[in-house]
């Protein structure tokens, strides 16, 4: 199974799902090993609003991932995948070669009272682990956006 992650990658991301203004959001982070170490500890997660320069402070903690990503909550819908036979071969040798799993998990519940652009900085017991944007929609607003990272 394929799920879309959002996040940097091979460091930290969150199952995808629409981020809508003024709902309560849970997003459940998944994070990899860094620089050899297992991440774990406090997470939390600054949203700033690009606009307005508001921020929402959101913490968690960042616990080792004990059960395989196929048993995570099913609200997560897996992307279909087709693979053309002629390259499943190098498909998998390279999933061998230069995939690696995340190793924490964490969950966070965040509600954004703004829409538009929010960058989300995330810090791992006070340092910075990166950041990322993300687009806040309306409740009726389409949810079709781009961001580059």
């Amino acid at each position: 199974m394929v799920y879309e992650i959002r996040g940097e990658n091979r460091k930290f991301g969150y199952f995808d799902k629409p981020l809508i203004m003024d709902k309560e959001i849970k997003l459940e982070w998944l994070f990899w090993t860094m620089d050899e170490q297992l991440p774990l500890g406090e997470l939390k997660v600054k949203a700033v609003q690009d606009e307005s320069g508001k921020s929402i402070i959101a913490k968690g903690e960042i616990v080792k991932k004990e059960t395989p990503i196929k048993e995570l909550p099913k609200n997560y819908a897996p992307k279909p995948v087709s693979i053309n036979e002629n390259n499943e071969e190098d498909i998998e040798k390279d999933i061998e070669i230069n995939f690696n799993f995340p190793v924490s998990v964490s969950s966070t519940s965040i509600k954004f009272n703004e829409s538009g652009i929010w960058e989300l900085q995330l810090f791992l017991n006070d340092k910075s682990l990166g950041n990322m944007n993300v687009y806040v929609t309306k409740k009726k607003e389409p949810n079709i956006y781009y961001l580059y990272n």
